[in-house]
């Protein structure tokens, strides 16, 4: 974990993998709720956009995580969720 405050390159890496898992599972979550679906004729542009928009989400919430918390997983620097 990073810093209060900071993040470091492992932060964005762990931040893209939420981001294509939460993306993926937006994804398949919607088209398994989609009465009548048709793999052929599926609006695939509205698919796509609803996974970029989960992953950005995903990726935003992960990143505002790690900037919010210390390198023990204390909230704002408190005690609140720390791992000692």
């Amino acid at each position: 974990m990073s810093n209060l405050f900071r993040l470091n390159l492992n932060d964005l890496v762990k931040g893209a993998v939420t981001a294509v898992v939460a993306g993926f599972v937006f994804t398949l979550g919607g088209l398994l709720q989609t009465t009548g679906f048709n793999l052929f004729s599926a609006n695939w542009g509205e698919i796509l956009t609803t996974a970029v928009n989960a992953g950005f989400a995903a990726l935003v919430g992960y990143l505002g995580k790690n900037l919010l918390t210390d390198d023990k997983g204390g909230v704002l620097g408190s005690k609140i969720g720390r791992t000692e």
